[in-house]
C-alpha cells in the first residue's frame, strides 16, 4: 500500500491555512502570527510573537510600497520613530515584506474603544470619569510633548488610537503626524471626521488641532453622545466648520471647559492638552454659589457657570432647556382704545430705534406731534444724537426728543469725587478716557447719568406729566385719528445691554421713571424694557460687549430678587425697598460679528416691534401677554423675556417660491441623474474605487476569503484540534506493543463530529466546539455587513448627483459578492477533495486494517489525522463563510430592490404640482452651483428617507422647499454682508437667537390683506405650533414675532458664559457700581 507521503494539493492546504507537522504558525519579517486583531482600509493589525518569545503588535498596510498610502505612513513614521516618551507606544522595527510595509510596536491590552464598550456592558454610560480622567492625562502628555518638544500634531486622535496598557494609555498610530512648524504644512483626508478640527478639513492643522479631537475623545467616551451628530462625513464638515456642539449629554460643570476646546478658532483653545485636562480635573466637585446676604461664596478657579448647586440636578435629571408653545392670546379689539404710551432711549442703540419710531409714526400720522407718544433719547455722546437729527430723508428726533449727558474729565470730578467714591472704583474715577467717551465702560454711563441726573430727571418729568395731559390726549387723538384715551401710560425704556452708556444707564432710567409717576401722582401702567445684544466683527471689542450683558443680567438678577436689600436709583442714598426697576424685560438677542449694517437692520425691526405696542390694534395682544407672564411659576425671580422678529415682503416671498420651485426640481433631478440605467461607469471612478474598500472591509477579496479560513485554525484553536486528533489516537491505539490504530478506524472517528449534524457541542474538547467562536463570529459578522453597506448606499445617496453612483455600486457589489461565493465554493471543494484523497490513502486497501505499520509509516498516519481533523474543520469554516457570502448577496439584492422603489417615488416627486418647471425661467448656473453647497450643509438624508421608506414624498419635497426660499431670501453666498443671519428666513428666522434658555412662546403674525390667511397660519403653526395669532398689515409686508416668556436668569447667563467661562472675570469687573454685593 502507500505510505501516503506524498498528497500534493495536501501541502497547498496546508500552507493556506497555516498548519503543517508540528501546527508552525506563519512568519513574517521573523514574526509569528498569531491572531488578526484589527483590519480596516489601511491594512491590517496581527498580534505576534517576536525573538524572545515577546508578544508584539504587527501592521501591514495594504498596497505596494509604492503606493500612496504607504509613502505617507513612512513619511510620518520616520518623524516620530525617534521620540521617546513613556505614554507615546514605541515604535520597534519598520521593515518591508514582499513589497509591503510591516510596522512592528508593542502590544497593548486594548484600545479606548474597547474600554468604553466594556463600560457599557457592565451598565455605565461609558468610562467612569475618573478613570478616563487618568487616561486622557496620559494622552495629553504625550501629545503636548509631541508639539512641544518636535512641532508635531498627530491629527488623527480618536478612541481607537489611545491603548490601554495596564492603568494607563499610550498614544498610537501616527499615520498622518505632521510638523506644523513649518508653514507650508497642510493636510487633505486621512483623519476621522467625527473627531476632526475644522481646521482640518480646510487643511490648515494648528497646534491646538489635538486638543480638539482629545476634547471629543472625552465626551464621547464618557457619555456615549459625541458633540456632533452627522452621519456622513458631508454633514460632518458642515457640522465641525459652522454648528454649535451639543454639550447636553455632559455635567454642567464640564460644559465650558469642552466648549472652549472645542472653539472655532484655534487660538481660542486652551494653551495646550495639558492646560484643557488641568480645568477639567478642577471641575471634579466644582460648586458654584451665587452672592447672598452681602456676602462672597467661594467660586472654583476655572471660573464656571452662574448655576447654584443647590437646584442642581443629575444631568441625567435636567429638564429639556426647548422653548414650549404657549395658548394664543387674541383679545376683544373692538372695545379697545389708545392710551398714552412713553418711550425712553439710552445709550447708542437706544436713540438709533426711537428713530425708527418716530420715522414710523410720521409715515402713518404725518409730521404733526404726538404728546401723548412721546420720546426721550439719553445719551453721552453728541455723535449719537447728532446721528439721529432731523434731515431731509427722515424725521429724526429733536432738541426737545434728547437730552445729551457728556463725562466730564477726571480732574474736574476730583472735587466732588467723595460723593462719587462711594459707588464707583477710583480705577474708573481717575482715569476717565481723554475722548471724554464712555468706550463701553458700564461704570462710566452710570457716572454721566449721575452728574447730569437734575437735568434728566427734569426733562423726563416734563415728558411724562404732558403726555397724560387732556390736552396731550386730545392732540394725538387729532393728529392720529386714533381713539386716544386717558389712562396709565406704559413706559418703555430701550437700551443696548452690550453697550457703556445703556448698560449704565437703563436701571436708573427705570426706576427714576418710576419714581417720577409717584411723585406727580400718575398711577402708569406697564415699565418695560427692551434690552438688545449684540456683538460687532472686532474680538476685542465683542469680549467687552459680552462681559457688559453678564454683567449687567447680574445686576437685574440682583434687584429682581426678593431678599436681596441694597440701594437703588439716583437719589444721593438710594432706596432700600426692594422694588425691581422694571415690571417686564425683554432681551433681545440680534446677533453676533455683526457690521453697523447689521445693527441698523436689526433695530430697524424692533422700531417696528415698537410702532405695534404703541399704535396698532396689536398693542392688546403683546400687552396681554406681557401680563400673563408673570413668572409666577419661577418663585423667588423675575422671569426674563426674549424676541425674535423678521418680515419680508409678500410679493417677493411669491416670487421667491416660484424660483425656489426651479431649484428644488434642479436638485432632485440631479440627486437621482440616471438612476435608472446606473449611469454612465466612465463617470464614478471614485465609486469604483469605493466599492473596492468597501469590499475589503466585508472581507469579500480573494485574499481574504482564504485569510479568514486561515486564521479562524490558527493559534490556540489549531492546538486544541491536534489536541483532539491525538486524544482520538490515543484511545485506538490499544493493541499491545503499540501498533497504533486502524487507520479507517482512526478518520471514521476524527470524522464522527462533523457527520453528526445535530450535535450541541456539549463537548468542548469537540472540533465543532473548539471552532464554534469562530463560527459564531462569521454569523453575527452578517448583520455588521449588512450595516456597513447600507451605511456605504446612505452616504451616496445623501450626496447630490451620486444617486447613479449609488445603483452602480449596487451592481458592482452584487458582482464582488458573486465571486466571492465562487471563491467559496472553489475553496470548498478543493478542501472537500483533499479531505477524501488524504483518508483514500490510508483507508483504499482491503487489508489495511490487518497490514502492520512501520514506525515511519505510524508516524506519517499520526501528522496526516491532524491535517485531516484541521481540513475537516476548514471545510466547517469554508461552509459557514459561503453562508456569510450568501447572507451578504441577499441584502445586496434587497438593496437594489429599494433602489428600484425609490426610482418610482423620484419620479412621483418630480411629476407632483409645483415641480414641473418648464414655464418658468431658468437661474443662473452660479445659483445652482451654490444652492448645491447649501443643500450638502443643511438637508441631512433626504433621499436616505425615501429609500428606506422612513419619510414621504411630500416631505423631502417640503425641506427642499423650505432650504431653497431660505437660501434665495439670503442672496448669493459672497453678496450677503456679514452677521446676517445666514440660512434663515420666514418662519425660521422669527426665532429667537438666544436659544436653549427653556420657556413657552407665542407668535404674533402682521399679514397684509394680499397674504394667504390659512397658507402662513399652516406654515407658522408648523414651525412654532399653536402658539399662532394672526393680526392684519396696513402695507405689504408680513411681520412675525416671537416672544418667549418665562425665561430665568440663571438659564441665559449659561448661554452667555458656557462658550467662553474668561468672561465672567471681565463681567465682575465692569459693574456699574461697586456698593452693592454682587
Amino acid at each position: 500500500m502507500s505510505t501516503g507521503t506524498e498528497v500534493n494539493s495536501t501541502a497547498l492546504i496546508a500552507d493556506r491555512v497555516g498548519l503543517v507537522a508540528g501546527d508552525q504558525p506563519t512568519h513574517i519579517a521573523g514574526y509569528e502570527l498569531e491572531e488578526r486583531i484589527g483590519v480596516g482600509g489601511f491594512g491590517e493589525v496581527w498580534r505576534a510573537i517576536g525573538p524572545g518569545g515577546l508578544p508584539k503588535a504587527v501592521k501591514i498596510l495594504h498596497g505596494r510600497m509604492d503606493g500612496h498610502q504607504a509613502h505617507s505612513e513612512l513619511k510620518a513614521l520616520e518623524r516620530v520613530r525617534g521620540l521617546r516618551h513613556p505614554f507615546l507606544l514605541s515604535i520597534e522595527r519598520i521593515e518591508v515584506s514582499d513589497d509591503r510595509l510591516i510596522v512592528v510596536t508593542e502590544l497593548a491590552d486594548q484600545c479606548l474603544e474597547d474600554r468604553f464598550e466594556e463600560a457599557r456592558s457592565q451598565g455605565h454610560k461609558g468610562i467612569p470619569r475618573d478613570e478616563l480622567m487618568v487616561y486622557l492625562r496620559d494622552a495629553a502628555d504625550a501629545l503636548d510633548f509631541m508639539f512641544e518638544q518636535h512641532g508635531l500634531q498627530h491629527l488623527d486622535i480618536k478612541p481607537e488610537n489611545l491603548l490601554v496598557q495596564g492603568d494607563h494609555v499610550k498614544v498610537g498610530d501616527f499615520g498622518l503626524a505632521k510638523d506644523i512648524r513649518h508653514t507650508a504644512v497642510s493636510l487633505v483626508g486621512g483623519f476621522t471626521p467625527l473627531y476632526a478640527p475644522p481646521e482640518l478639513f480646510e487643511g490648515e492643522p494648528n497646534r491646538t488641532s489635538d486638543q480638539y479631537s482629545l476634547a471629543i475623545v472625552y465626551q464621547v467616551m464618557l457619555t456615549g453622545v459625541p458633540p456632533f451628530a452627522g452621519r456622513t462625513a458631508a454633514q460632518l464638515t458642515a457640522q465641525h466648520l459652522r454648528n454649535t456642539p451639543d454639550l447636553s449629554a455632559l455635567q454642567p460643570v464640564d460644559r465650558p471647559v469642552i466648549a472652549r476646546a472645542l472653539s472655532k478658532n484655534p487660538l481660542a483653545r486652551f494653551q495646550n492638552c495639558r492646560q484643557f485636562i488641568d480645568e477639567l480635573s478642577k471641575r471634579r466637585n466644582s460648586r458654584v454659589r451665587t452672592t447672598t446676604g452681602g456676602h462672597t461664596a467661594e467660586r472654583p478657579t476655572s471660573k464656571t457657570e452662574v448655576v447654584d448647586p443647590a437646584n442642581m440636578t443629575a444631568p441625567e435629571d435636567l429638564p429639556a432647556l426647548e422653548t414650549v408653545p404657549l395658548p394664543p392670546i387674541d383679545p376683544d379689539v373692538t372695545t379697545t382704545s389708545f392710551r398714552p404710551a412713553i418711550f425712553i432711549g439710552t445709550g447708542g442703540l437706544g436713540g438709533r430705534a426711537l428713530a425708527v419710531l418716530k420715522t414710523r409714526l410720521c409715515e402713518r400720522y404725518g409730521d404733526g406731534p404726538l404728546p401723548a407718544f412721546p420720546l426721550l433719547y439719553v445719551d453721552t455722546d453728541a455723535r449719537s444724537i447728532t446721528a439721529v437729527r432731523p434731515d431731509t430723508d427722515e424725521p429724526g428726533l429733536t432738541d426737545d426728543e434728547t437730552v445729551c449727558i457728556p463725562l466730564r474729565s477726571s480732574r474736574e470730578f476730583r472735587g466732588d469725587s467723595e460723593i462719587h467714591l462711594g459707588w464707583i472704583s477710583r480705577r474708573w474715577l481717575y482715569n476717565i478716557p481723554r475722548s471724554r467717551q464712555v468706550e463701553g465702560i458700564r461704570p462710566l454711563g452710570r457716572l454721566a447719568l449721575v452728574d447730569h441726573q437734575q437735568s434728566v430727571r427734569q426733562r423726563l418729568r416734563d415728558v411724562i406729566s404732558r403726555a397724560v395731559t387732556e390736552e396731550a390726549i386730545q392732540q394725538t387723538a387729532e393728529q392720529s385719528g386714533l381713539p386716544v384715551a386717558a389712562g396709565p401710560p406704559d413706559i418703555f425704556v430701550i437700551a443696548s445691554t452690550s453697550g457703556g452708556t445703556g448698560s449704565g444707564t437703563v436701571q436708573d432710567l427705570g426706576w427714576l421713571a418710576r419714581e417720577i409717576c409717584e411723585d406727580l401722582q400718575v398711577e402708569h401702567g406697564q415699565i418695560s424694557a427692551v434690552l438688545l445684544h449684540g456683538t460687532g466683527t472686532s474680538r476685542q471689542t465683542s469680549d467687552l460687549q459680552e462681559a457688559s450683558t453678564i454683567s449687567f443680567l447680574k445686576e437685574l438678577q440682583h434687584f429682581s430678587t426678593p431678599g436681596l436689600s441694597g440701594p437703588r436709583g439716583l437719589r444721593s442714598k438710594g432706596t432700600e425697598d426692594e422694588t425691581a426697576p422694571f415690571d417686564h424685560t425683554c432681551l433681545v438677542h440680534l446677533g453676533d460679528g455683526l457690521s453697523d449694517g447689521d445693527f441698523c437692520e436689526q433695530v430697524t425691526r424692533l422700531g417696528d416691534y415698537l410702532c405695534l405696542n404703541a399704535v396698532s390694534d396689536q398693542r392688546e395682544v403683546l400687552r396681554l401677554w406681557r401680563e400673563q407672564s408673570t413668572g409666577d411659576d419661577l418663585p423667588g425671580t423675575t422671569a426674563l423675556r426674549t424676541l425674535g422678529m423678521a418680515s419680508t415682503d409678500d410679493t417677493s416671498r411669491n416670487q421667491q417660491a416660484d424660483s425656489a420651485d426651479v431649484l428644488c426640481h434642479r436638485i432632485l433631478s440631479e440627486w437621482f441623474a440616471d438612476l435608472d440605467d446606473g449611469g454612465d461607469a466612465s463617470h464614478s471612478a471614485d465609486g469604483l474605487q469605493e466599492i473596492r474598500t468597501l469590499v475589503g472591509k466585508l472581507g469579500l477579496t480573494e485574499e481574504q476569503v482564504s485569510a479568514t479560513v486561515v486564521s479562524c485554525l490558527r493559534g490556540e484553536t489549531g492546538r486544541r484540534l491536534e489536541a483532539f486528533s491525538q486524544a482520538c489516537w490515543d484511545a485506538l491505539d490499544s493493541k499491545p506493543g503499540g501498533t497504533g490504530p486502524v487507520p479507517a478506524e482512526l478518520f471514521d472517528r476524527i470524522a464522527a463530529p462533523f457527520a453528526d449534524v445535530s450535535a450541541d457541542d456539549a463537548d468542548p474538547f469537540s472540533p465543532r466546539a473548539v471552532i464554534r467562536p469562530q463560527l459564531d463570529a462569521l454569523a453575527a459578522s452578517r448583520q455588521q455587513a449588512g450595516a456597513a453597506i447600507r451605511e456605504h448606499v446612505i452616504a451616496l445617496l445623501d450626496q447630490p448627483g451620486r444617486g447613479c453612483t449609488a445603483s452602480m455600486a449596487v451592481r458592482q457589489l452584487l458582482d464582488q459578492v458573486n465571486a466571492a461565493a465562487g471563491i467559496c465554493e472553489r475553496l470548498r471543494d478543493e478542501i472537500e477533495g483533499t479531505s477524501k484523497q488524504l483518508r483514500s490513502l490510508w483507508c483504499s486497501s482491503a487489508d489495511a486494517a490487518a497490514t502492520p505499520l512501520s514506525p515511519q509509516q505510524l508516524q506519517e498516519l499520526k501528522v496526516q489525522s491532524q491535517q485531516y481533523c484541521v481540513l475537516l474543520c476548514s471545510l466547517e469554516v469554508c461552509q459557514q463563510m459561503l453562508e456569510y457570502v450568501a447572507g451578504v448577496r441577499d441584502i445586496v439584492t434587497a438593496i437594489s430592490a429599494d433602489l428600484v422603489t425609490l426610482r418610482f417615488r423620484v419620479r412621483h416627486l418630480l411629476e407632483e404640482p409645483g415641480q414641473t418647471t418648464a414655464d418658468r425661467e431658468e437661474l443662473p448656473e452660479s445659483v445652482v452651483e451654490a444652492f448645491r453647497t447649501h443643500i450638502v450643509a443643511h438637508v441631512r438624508s433626504g433621499p436616505v428617507s425615501l429609500w428606506d421608506g422612513t419619510g414621504e414624498e411630500s416631505q423631502l419635497g417640503a425641506v427642499l422647499q423650505r432650504q431653497a426660499v431660505e437660501f434665495l431670501s439670503d442672496g448669493i453666498p459672497g453678496e450677503q454682508p456679514a452677521g446676517t443671519r445666514s440660512g434663515k428666513t420666514l418662519p425660521e428666522a422669527a426665532h429667537p437667537l438666544l436659544t436653549n434658555v427653556g420657556g413657552g412662546r407665542r407668535v404674533l403674525a402682521v399679514l397684509p390683506a394680499s397674504a394667504s390667511k390659512d397658507r402662513w397660519k399652516s406654515q407658522l403653526v408648523d414651525r412654532f405650533g399653536n402658539c399662532v395669532s394672526l393680526a392684519a398689515s396696513a402695507d405689504n409686508r408680513v411681520s412675525v414675532y416671537c416672544e418667549v416668556e418665562r425665561i430665568t436668569f440663571e438659564n441665559v447667563l449659561t448661554q452667555f458664559t458656557r462658550l467662553n467661562p474668561r468672561l465672567q472675570e471681565v463681567a465682575a469687573r465692569v459693574h456699574s457700581r461697586n456698593d452693592i454685593e454682587w
